[in-house]
């Protein structure tokens, strides 16, 4: 069920904004996805095969998510935030002159039985000029990992766009690339250009800019279940590589018991870990920005205002920049948490 924009919920002027949201989560088949959604993260997927992604949050045409529970159950977020956007946003999103009519995150959980086929995203310029949406930056962080599973990242030695065609036509691609072992807890920062795959045997949290661009550059030979390989975007991906080669793809961070771990501050987005054994308060100071938890170990609840929501692993909330304060109080067994806001979001332990 949607709930139109004119309905008697949207234009109820005496409804209390919620300060926690929780959202119907999205699953996707996909030709790499597996049981994992379903098995680790207890996803009801509803019998859907090969389920690779669960979109938590999501204002993706055609795919927005609808409200789960309270007041407001069935609307859209587009519906939410045409009546809302500012008090769940914040100043930081409305100071900047922005109509709140798009929420700028994709937030998900992906399960890859298989490779992922060896892709790129546009940047903001080039997705915009072709596609007229937002580029695709993004970062993850492992929840699970089979014995020696991988990922790639970036090119593993110089690169050019010569040496980077003659190399593609040639079959050989696999040796220009980056491999990175991956165990549970790894992060890695995929900035829009950087030439990726996620490796068979990992689940993972993935927190993006709000686009779902992507040119796939090579999908080793396999096919679908009618029997043909999917499309590839070569001629595309050239202006979109980033060629360069990095020191390192891999994002460093020491982990710190009941404190907030920075793990990525990029332009679209800043996130934090939060491992708890003991309740901790989140200030959002002068209610700048919305925050999203997605729940990566344990499980615990937030509260904030009068309003509290069970978390386990798997969940997804987001909530109000109004809401201000934050209460997270761990389980028996603790509660971790991957925090996000916008990058001016300036989260204190109070």
């Amino acid at each position: 069920m949607s709930v139109a924009i004119d309905s008697p919920v949207a234009n109820d002027s005496n409804l209390k904004v919620p300060f926690l949201w929780r959202f119907r989560p999205q699953y996707f088949h996909k030709i790499w996805g597996g049981d994992r959604l379903q098995v680790f993260l207890k996803k009801d997927v509803g019998g859907l095969k090969q389920c690779g992604e669960s979109w938590e949050l999501s204002d993706v045409p055609p795919n927005p998510s609808q409200v789960a529970e309270g007041p407001c159950e069935g609307m859209s977020l587009p519906d939410v935030l045409h009546r809302f956007g500012s008090q769940i946003m914040g100043k930081q999103w409305t100071a900047t002159g922005t109509s709140v009519t798009r929420f700028p995150l994709l937030i998900k959980f992906l399960d890859a039985r298989e490779d992922l086929s060896v892709q790129v995203h546009p940047n903001d310029v080039l997705a915009q000029e072709r596609h007229g949406c937002p580029g695709k930056t993004e970062m993850w962080y492992v929840l699970e990992a089979e014995p020696e599973a991988t990922l790639i990242t970036g090119f593993r030695g110089e690169m050019d766009p010569e040496t980077y065609t003659r190399m593609l036509q040639a079959g050989r691609i696999m040796e220009m690339l980056n491999q990175e072992p991956v165990a549970a807890g790894d992060v890695f920062f995929i900035p829009a250009g950087r030439i990726h795959t996620i490796g068979r045997g990992i689940v993972l949290a993935e927190i993006q800019q709000s686009s779902d661009i992507t040119y796939r550059l090579y999908d080793f030979d396999r096919v679908d279940e009618r029997g043909e390989r999917r499309e590839l975007h070569t001629e595309e991906a050239i202006d979109a590589l980033d060629f360069r080669k990095y020191n390192s793809y891999r994002t460093s961070y020491s982990e710190a018991g009941d404190a907030p771990v920075e793990l990525v501050n990029c332009p679209y987005f800043r996130t934090f870990l939060l491992k708890l054994t003991r309740p901790m308060e989140r200030v959002g100071h002068d209610h700048l920005s919305f925050r999203v938890y997605m729940a990566v170990q344990g499980s615990g609840y937030l509260e904030a205002g009068d309003e509290h929501m069970e978390m386990k692993l798997g969940d997804t909330v987001l909530v109000s920049a109004q809401a201000g304060c934050t209460r997270i109080t761990p389980g028996f067994q603790g509660l971790s948490l991957l925090e996000t806001g916008l990058p001016a979001l300036n989260s204190v332990v109070a």
